[in-house]
């Protein structure tokens, strides 16, 4: 690449080289304004004259000068709140704002826009201590690329010196940058091209390229055209690997983690991988793999620095669901436990159901011990064993369990991101079963003998398997994404088993930005519980409702604050009122103050939601606006459950809300609207005992308030 010339100004006389610049053009289109001592900048907004091409948020991101920002008198009356940003001082300077000027128009020059112009109105309130600042900008068109050519360093093209191996994926790679032909191209695109390259290279075995690139400008007809000259140097393999910095970890683990060795061509990809998979090993917060300096060879020899982690590490979060109350986690890791780079996790999650938005939240409480084996077959595949026990409290029962699963877990950063084969068995105690388990009001007094036939155990031994197939460019907050996840569970074998089924499920998640700031979610899922043996009814129907239950833990349910929005926890489709009756009375009146989900032998949801920001406020806050649907239902005729109430339909619910980024984790408040509820969606339980025994349940109004539903979420919901 050809170098730009220096130029020794110093760093003041350059400042006042690109001021000159700005200050003349720019102070003379602008307003002459009165300026109190005491000016602070309030805002500053963006004005285009011939079209938009980068987000105003993208834009102010390139400026230094603070601003107050908006709803002063707001921000500074609730200040005390967590979530509310300090109205910080923004002292108005004028220098500053000609150096944002100079920033603005190298950022636009280097985008590719050689006429833009770049002016700005500055206004004050009545007593000249506020300043608002309008950019007004107008880009005079972009350069296009008309050609990107690539050649070695005799001008002939790789195709003709790359090994015979390596000319169909050159082929393919070069066909990705012939789709930069006619977009715009300016600096940043030419470092991101040139980057691609490099990068080819180096992943197929040229530690050693180099490259330099010729822009040729044609300004008057908007075109570039660029040539890079690659320099490739030897193709090399990997030689010696040298690892620094272990004491308790044993260099061979290293040596068995990294997914290159010594005779393989070298991979600049595989190095990065390689760092990547020696920091998943939880042993080393420090891991890098670079090169030391050499000679350019056919061997390049390698140094693995590692600093290791503390041997012992507690850790502890916090959260909240609006359907589960405060969640609270804490763990206890162990690293390198008895060597082999195995992991020692002892952890307990509480969902307690303290302060919960929902009348009857969901409580759980699991303490389990894991330990993590990594490379036990290849260096991709771990061993993952972990006894546990379990207490619940919800919509099907109050009980515990004990249990222990074996799962064998692949993880890589590629398009099959993660796999896993698990084998779990369990028995779980039930202390008391919810009633209310068909839509038939005939039936109830049937309901506490089907329970009781069930007995106070329920076992279970099952293989589950699961794959998470797709690509996001961020762990934890992506801005693309694209999953697929599909899982089987089956149980076996038969005699170890309360009931007998074959559960598949799958989703299909997506995001995409649309432009800065604004983004599109889109999730689809399905699935479908089969029963079989011991799980089927017998022909005449008469155990149907009791093989039916035994089945409850592993039924569809639906809705929720991280399901479809506008229906409470699992509480979209098919339920029937808790049922209680009035004993103190010794009347034949029935009560319930709930409802219980029947749940369904199939479901399926869709979800689209659109995250935009929040007008005025920073880029922590952020609006969404959301449209989703579901329908759980059993089209299984056998068990009986039918559809009384219209319970089986597809719903749809829509609703906004807002979203902010803490220290304490993401913050999203959410209000959905049922657009097609059923009675029982919009009746309280009692209200529906009510006017199905007087037969007013076609005829039974409700205030529109009943369609509404609140979901908080606030850090991790475990």
């Amino acid at each position: 690449m050809h170098a730009p010339p220096r130029h020794h100004f110093r760093p003041a006389a350059s400042w006042l080289f690109c001021l000159l610049c700005a200050v003349l053009p720019a102070a003379a289109a602008a307003q002459r304004v009165r300026v109190g001592p005491d000016a602070q900048l309030r805002t500053v907004a963006f004005e285009f004259t011939d079209g938009q091409s980068f987000s105003d948020d993208h834009l102010a991101e390139r400026l230094a000068h603070p601003s107050l920002g908006k709803h002063l008198t707001l921000r500074r009356k609730f200040s005390w709140l967590p979530f509310v940003s300090e109205v910080e001082p923004a002292p108005f300077d004028a220098v500053e704002l000609q150096r944002d000027v100079v920033r603005l128009r190298e950022f636009y020059r280097r985008s590719g826009f050689p006429n833009v112009d770049v002016g700005y109105d500055v206004r004050t309130n009545e007593k000249a201590d506020l300043l608002d600042v309008t950019f007004r900008i107008r880009e005079g068109g972009f350069l296009h690329l008309i050609a990107l050519a690539v050649t070695g360093p005799d001008s002939t093209l790789p195709e003709v010196w790359l090994p015979a191996e390596l000319r169909k994926p050159w082929h393919d790679f070069a066909a990705g940058l012939a789709k930069k032909q006619g977009k715009r191209f300016g600096a940043d695109e030419l470092r991101a091209a040139e980057t691609a390259i490099l990068g080819w290279f180096r992943d197929h075995g040229y530690p050693f390229v180099s490259i330099t690139s010729a822009t040729t400008q044609d300004v008057g007809a908007s075109t570039t055209s660029v040539h890079v000259r690659v320099q490739p140097g030897p193709r090399a393999r990997f030689g010696d690997i040298q690892i620094v910095g272990t004491k308790r970890v044993d260099p061979a683990v290293v040596r068995k983690t990294l997914p290159f060795a010594s005779g393989d061509w070298y991979s600049a990809q595989r190095v990065t991988e390689g760092q990547r998979a020696l920091v998943n090993l939880n042993l080393f917060h420090m891991a890098v793999a670079e090169a030391p300096p050499q000679e350019p060879d056919s061997v390049i020899h390698m140094q693995v620095r590692l600093e290791e982690s503390k041997p012992r590490l507690l850790t502890g979060e916090a959260g909240y669901l609006s359907d589960a109350g405060l969640t609270l986690k804490g763990e206890w890791t162990s690293r390198n436990y008895f060597g082999g780079a195995r992991n020692l996790t002892v952890s307990a999650v509480a969902q307690t159901g303290v302060w919960a938005i929902e009348d009857d939240p969901e409580e759980l409480m699991r303490g389990s011990v894991a330990l993590t084996q990594p490379g036990v077959i290849g260096r991709y595949v771990s061993l993952v064993t972990s006894p546990y026990l379990e207490y619940r409290d919800d919509y099907r029962d109050r009980s515990a369990r004990l249990g222990f699963d074996a799962t064998l877990v692949y993880l890589r950063d590629a398009w099959l991101r993660s796999a896993s084969l698990q084998y779990g068995i369990s028995s779980r105690r039930v202390y008391e079963y919810r009633d209310g388990a068909s839509a038939d009001m005939s039936i109830f007094e049937m309901l506490s003998a089907a329970f009781d036939s069930l007995g106070e155990r329920s076992n279970r031994s099952a293989i589950t398997a699961s794959l998470a197939i797709g690509r996001q460019d961020h762990p934890v907050r992506p801005n693309r994404l694209l999953m697929f996840r599909p899982s089987v569970e089956f149980t076996v074998p038969q005699g170890m088993n309360t009931a007998e089924y074959t559960r598949c499920d799958a989703s299909v998640s997506m995001q995409q930005p649309l432009r800065s700031g604004v983004s599109f979610l889109g999730r689809v899922a399905a699935g479908r519980l089969y029963p079989h043996g011991k799980s089927i009814p017998q022909p005449d129907g008469t155990d149907a409702l009791e093989r039916f239950l035994e089945l409850r833990d592993y039924t569809f349910t639906s809705g929720g604050t991280g399901d479809v929005r506008g229906w409470g926890s699992r509480l979209l489709g098919p339920k029937v009122p808790d049922v209680i009756a009035d004993s103190l009375t010794q009347s034949s009146q029935l009560r319930a103050d709930r409802y219980v989900p029947v749940s369904g032998l199939a479901r399926m949801t869709v979800s689209g939601e659109l995250r935009l920001p929040f007008p005025g406020l920073s880029a922590s806050w952020g609006t969404h606006v959301f449209l989703d649907g579901g329908k759980v239902w059993s089209a299984d005729t056998r068990y009986g459950t039918g559809d009384v109430y219209d319970q089986e339909r597809f719903f749809f619910s829509t609703g906004c809300g807002i979203d902010r980024d803490t220290p304490v984790g993401p913050v999203r408040l959410s209000a959905g609207w049922k657009l097609n509820p059923s009675a029982l969606d919009v009746l309280e339980p009692q209200e529906f005992l009510d006017a199905v025994e007087a037969g007013t349940l076609g005829s039974t109004h409700t205030s529109w308030t009943r369609r509404v539903q609140v979901h908080l979420a606030i850090g991790t919901g475990f």
